[in-house]
């Protein structure tokens, strides 16, 4: 069994480089391949990728992780291809637990665990807080009929060749809805605690909302091709209610003192508001979209 792992990345060559080095150190007798795909063609970062031994190169012109990740697969060799960001660090047994799972389960596809860690642990931002509670509660939405996230995917080739590649002409949210189209079509996908990789928390409210115009982006696009008076009316209602299931997962998470649940409580109500805001926009401005881009 060969193994690709697909790195999409842009201008983020320092946290790349240190998660290529996590990944080379777990090759060692597996038959693993590592493909970088960089949407900002930056020959600095070719060069530096060439001085590891498993690891290659890719440019996409294309904007957009989703278009890159499908560039890597289109050149991948592998029977199982995994999919992590340049921001995230793997576990050291990540690799391991690839073959593993992939040996021991009949499962097409396999959604893994993201930890999200705060830059400096004594002085965490409410926005940090908000990330690590609800940034990504993968285990639920797996259970929930959902889909698994490309910072921590693995799938058969089989996966692909049955359902296709990504929507690469989307910026948000083309994994989750690959993913689901996946169950639709009867391939079995599962949650493994024990795959995992770290994720730095977004440390400031401009990181968030960053976020928060790339993902309403997204579903607005693909809202405005359903019924656009039926979303219309849900995200004006949305808008008008507190989140309280956000609230309510919040104040069970036992990591967290009180006073920090309701700094991270807070900072999700603001992102809460200002997500339905931009879908709002999107779904009734299309034009809008540009400035995402």
């Amino acid at each position: 069994m060969k193994l690709s792992v697909i790195i999409p990345t842009y201008k983020d060559d320092e946290r790349l480089q240190k998660c290529v080095e996590v990944l080379e150190q777990q090759v060692r007798d597996h038959s693993v391949e590592i493909i970088v795909v960089d949407n900002a063609g930056d020959t600095a970062l070719r060069e530096m990728l060439k001085r590891h031994l498993h690891t290659s190169y890719l440019a996409e012109t294309k904007p957009g992780s989703y278009a890159a990740r499908n560039a890597g697969l289109r050149v991948a060799s592998g029977d199982v291809i995994a999919f992590t960001d340049s921001d995230c660090l793997p576990e050291m047994d990540w690799v391991a637990q690839i073959f593993r799972l992939v040996h021991s389960s009949d499962a097409d596809i396999f959604a893994g665990r993201v930890i999200v860690f705060p830059q400096n642990p004594d002085a965490v931002t409410s926005w940090e807080i908000a990330d690590m509670i609800f940034g990504f509660p993968i285990e639920r939405r797996v259970n929930g009929r959902g889909g698994g996230v490309t910072a921590n995917l693995v799938a058969r080739r089989s996966a692909f060749d049955a359902i296709g590649q990504f929507d690469g002409d989307v910026l948000s949210g083309a994994d989750m809805e690959w993913c689901m189209l996946a169950r639709r079509r009867g391939l079995k996908l599962v949650y493994n605690g024990g795959l995992a990789v770290r994720h730095p928390a977004r440390r400031r409210r401009e990181d968030y909302l960053v976020k928060a115009k790339r993902v309403a982006g997204a579903m607005a696009e693909r809202f405005r091709e359903e019924d656009l008076a039926k979303h219309v009316f849900r995200h004006l209602t949305r808008l008008a209610l507190p989140p309280l299931r956000d609230w309510i997962t919040a104040a069970g998470d036992a990591n967290f003192s009180f006073t920090n649940k309701l700094r991270g409580i807070w900072a999700r109500t603001v992102f809460h508001y200002y997500i339905k805001w931009q879908i709002l926009r999107y779904l009734l401005c299309p034009t809008l979209q540009k400035e995402r881009r």
